[in-house]
């Protein structure tokens, strides 16, 4: 397996940086009646950047990783997306996201090639 170009990431971190500028009514909106507003999907693409980076470590470190799978959903109702700071989430979202790009710098060819 081909290791992904890192510098290829370099778009979601400039992307995240507008959509965490957006408006409140921004934000509040959803694509379709009854899905995710904006805000959600935010969150939700922060938690999952925190996933991934936990599952590249527990790829290069572990014999037999074990994954963790998540329901977005419920992630999205019990962490109380709705009500927590998009400021502080968006710190969390650059720290892991800056944390996966040079943690993906580090893969050797033999780890990308790896099970797991």
């Amino acid at each position: 397996m081909n290791s992904p170009s890192v510098p290829d990431l370099d778009h979601i971190a400039v992307r995240m940086r507008a959509a965490l500028t957006a408006t409140p009514e921004a934000l509040s909106q959803s694509y379709a009646p009854g899905k995710w507003t904006a805000r959600q999907m935010l969150f939700h693409i922060i938690d999952v950047e925190g996933v991934f980076c936990d599952r590249l470590k527990r790829s290069l470190a572990d014999a037999k990783p074990l994954y963790w799978a998540i329901d977005p959903d419920r992630w999205s109702a019990r962490l109380a997306h709705a009500d927590r700071s998009l400021s502080i989430a968006g710190h969390l979202f650059f720290a892991q996201h800056n944390a996966l790009q040079e943690l993906l710098t580090s893969v050797t060819p033999t780890e990308w090639d790896r099970a797991g």
